[in-house]
């Protein structure tokens, strides 16, 4: 199995995430999406002895950390320029989702609704070339899975358009909500809202470094200096089958909502994130007839879920409770049988092996019988 290693000991920036993917790749440049006015130049250099690379965004020749006064745009005109965007379908959605995410968190922490969100242009443009490039390198490298180390945020606070904001802040805290985070040592901003929603988008799990052979190592420098060397580090390398993550389980119970009605909140909560809905049959007090309703989500989705099941259920209250997994790596392959192809989903890991024949596929193949 393919692991990505993301460690965040210095926090994550995009422009520092896309320079540690392009470390893992022969020529990285041959991968990264056509944006128009958009430029990204590869650097080697060093910060505080350590070398690796750094990744020069400029727009329309200018950089973000020129500090010039620029136009703000809205959230439409941002969604036309992603449009125009030279790349795989697969890289435009995650830059789509990326900025969504963004632009969600930035209206929430202005109190301002999502439409009204006015970015600075240059800004913007800057995260969504570090969410194309991210996007493109990783779809490149295509891992099995990507885990990330806690991420550290820093601490103090950073200036901004309305004067001092506390760090992290508002809009990167609200992005890493479910994401283990840390102050850490170094005083600053060291995780940027762009770097936020790129590790909450990726991520399929948070810890430390799971055992794997690595292949390739790659450093990105921040443009910043701070007192320890300001990177980020990738690992990829392989696993022995079967991984460990974590998941947050998602539950209530309601005695005064009808079987419809509960059927309807599943289908929400599935549209809301989760992995896993079920219900089961419970007696609660004065001995009602009753409904516990669960769903099981990556850390990353559980604040989605859980609104979402305030919000479709009669519950006043909905419980979270972290677990660890152990799970088995999943496949498909087709497997010819006298009642001709039919896809079987294989499990491996941890010593265990196992196959199944999908149901919607073994059902067709007997329906195909029955009708011949």
């Amino acid at each position: 199995m393919k692991i990505l290693y993301i460690e965040c000991a210095m926090g994550a920036a995009g422009d520092m995430l896309t320079a540690a993917l392009a470390g893992l790749i022969e020529e990285p440049g041959r991968f990264l999406p056509k944006i128009a006015g958009v430029e990204t130049r590869f650097a080697a250099g060093e910060r505080r002895g350590l070398a690796g690379l750094f990744a020069e965004v400029s727009v329309n020749g200018e950089s973000e950390d020129g500090h010039h006064h620029h136009r703000h745009v809205p959230p439409e005109e941002i969604a036309r320029r992603i449009v125009a965007i030279e790349a795989p379908e697969r890289v435009l959605a995650d830059v789509r989702e990326i900025y969504a995410s963004i632009a969600e968190a930035e209206a929430a922490a202005h109190g301002v609704p999502v439409h009204e969100v006015h970015l600075h242009e240059l800004g913007a443009m800057d995260a969504i070339a570090d969410a194309a490039n991210a996007s493109a390198l990783i779809r490149a490298i295509a891992p099995d899975r990507i885990v990330v180390s806690p991420v550290a945020v820093g601490f103090g606070t950073v200036s901004a358009a309305h004067g001092a904001l506390p760090v992290p802040a508002p809009a990167t805290a609200s992005l890493l909500m479910g994401v283990p985070i840390y102050a850490g040592e170094v005083e600053g901003e060291l995780t940027t809202p762009t770097g936020a929603a790129l590790i909450r988008h990726f991520a399929d799990g948070f810890g430390n470094m799971p055992a794997m052979a690595v292949s390739a190592a790659g450093i990105g420098l921040g443009s910043r200096d701070y007192p320890r060397a300001n990177a980020v580090r990738v690992f990829l390398g392989e696993a022995e089958s079967g991984s460990r993550d974590s998941v947050m389980e998602i539950s209530c119970n309601v005695d005064d909502m009808t079987g419809e009605a509960v059927a309807f909140a599943s289908e929400r909560l599935w549209e809301s994130g989760a992995l896993d809905v079920w219900t089961a049959p419970i007696y609660m007090k004065k001995s009602r007839p009753a409904f516990m309703i669960t769903a099981l989500t990556r850390p990353g989705d559980a604040d989605a879920v859980a609104r979402a099941m305030l919000a479709h259920t009669t519950t006043f209250g909905a419980r979270l409770r972290a677990y660890d997994r152990m799970i088995l790596d999943r496949r498909f392959e087709t497997a010819e049988t006298p009642f001709g192809s039919v896809t079987a989903k294989i499990g491996e890991g941890f010593g265990a092996r196992k196959a199944k024949a999908e149901f919607d596929s073994a059902a067709a193949a007997i329906r195909r019988e029955a009708l011949d």
